[in-house]
């Protein structure tokens, strides 16, 4: 009786040191993981920053002028 409550006892140290690695394993993927997602939106960010400066120095070089001609151009085009 006595060596089997031993047995089982080092089990079950034995399966809470495996369930504690696997948990550490894990853990470590997830800060990884979440690593690479907050890279990937400070890229994002970074994109749409330059999408506006982009978009702005577009417009600037862009006449207003000939913004409303080929708009009036294109509703005619749509009207036929």
């Amino acid at each position: 009786m006595r060596n089997i409550c031993t047995v089982l006892n080092l089990i079950s140290i034995i399966a809470a040191v495996l369930l504690s690695f696997k948990v550490i394993q894990l853990r470590s993927k997830c800060m990884v993981e979440r690593a690479n997602l907050t890279k990937l939106i400070s890229k994002i960010q970074n994109l749409r920053r330059e999408n506006e400066i982009l978009k702005a120095q577009y417009y600037r070089y862009l006449s207003p002028e000939s913004v409303d001609k080929n708009t009036k151009n294109l509703l005619i085009l749509k009207e036929n």
